[in-house]
């Protein structure tokens, strides 16, 4: 077997990919035993999981701002800032509490890695609630953190 780059040399090794042959100087640009074409489907797909997870922890803040607003407006109990806050940690909480029927964690090669069962009813939403009255801060900073973190790393890799 030659190897794929370079038809003329004989291949030492196989990519871990797609199996096509690599020659020793492939080997020494790529210590991950990768041709450049499995190379670019890496990296593309490490680009677009980064951008996914920023546009997510974008959409997060802005439903975090929509609901506070509407909580503001709605004035629920003559405080203002306490209702919007209320509607806000609502979010938190579901963020980092207790979620949907099945949901499935993946890595960012698409592998699912853990499946959770849901536990819900009036649970949910009370432990939810409570966990986000609490943590609703961090929540949102951690959101920012991370939509600027994932951002940078698009950006910057792409």
């Amino acid at each position: 077997m030659n190897c794929k780059q370079h038809p003329h040399t004989p291949a030492v090794a196989p990519c871990r990919g797609c199996g096509a042959g690599l020659c020793t100087s492939c080997l020494a640009a790529d210590a991950r035993q990768l041709c450049p074409d499995c190379q670019r489907q890496q990296h593309e797909a490490w680009c677009r999981y980064q951008r996914q997870r920023a546009l997510h922890y974008l959409r997060c803040l802005l439903i975090y701002g929509v609901l506070y607003w509407v909580g503001y407006e709605w004035n629920i109990g003559g405080r203002p800032h306490v209702s919007g806050y209320m509607l806000a940690a609502i979010q938190a909480g579901y963020q980092w509490g207790i979620k949907g029927e099945y949901y499935r964690l993946r890595s960012w090669r698409g592998e699912e890695t853990m499946v959770i069962e849901r536990r819900g009813g009036c649970f949910e939403l009370l432990f939810n609630l409570t966990l986000g009255v609490v943590f609703s801060p961090l929540v949102l900073l951690n959101n920012v953190v991370r939509a600027v973190y994932h951002g940078y790393r698009y950006l910057r890799y792409r």
